[in-house]
């Protein structure tokens, strides 16, 4: 039997946008290099037969800080053909989770460009640690 498409487990999906924090940070990075840190922290909120939810806070910051940083907290809910069990999330996490993806770069791009006066794009993909 061949790997099951964890979409075709999933009948409904519902994104819903739960908290946004942006913050100035007053001041430029020294150097002139930075790299923009994302980290995506997921965890199962409710899990039934029928339903799953999953609570996913991103947070963007410059490494080292300086200009900005921003926290996303999404909530995804999934209501399911089949139970997914806790080994199945975390082993697709990443297709579930996929969905907040072009949002978040959407929505830092649009804080950016209100706080630094410029957008900063960040290409869609999320590097997620379960909790």
């Amino acid at each position: 039997m061949g790997k099951v498409n964890i979409n075709e487990r999933i009948r409904a999906r519902n994104v819903r946008l739960n908290k946004v924090s942006a913050e100035k940070i007053n001041g430029l990075p020294k150097d002139g290099i930075v790299e923009i840190s994302q980290k995506t922290k997921a965890e199962i909120i409710h899990s039934a037969s029928d339903s799953l939810s999953i609570k996913a806070n991103t947070k963007i910051t410059i490494v080292p800080e300086s200009l900005f940083t921003i926290e996303i907290e999404h909530i995804i809910d999934n209501k399911l053909v089949t139970k997914l069990s806790d080994k199945e999330v975390t082993d697709n996490i990443k297709e579930l989770l996929i969905p907040i993806a072009p949002e978040i770069s959407f929505i830092v791009s649009f804080l950016t460009k209100k706080m630094l006066e410029t957008h900063i794009i960040l290409p869609p993909k999320l590097d997620i640690k379960i909790e």
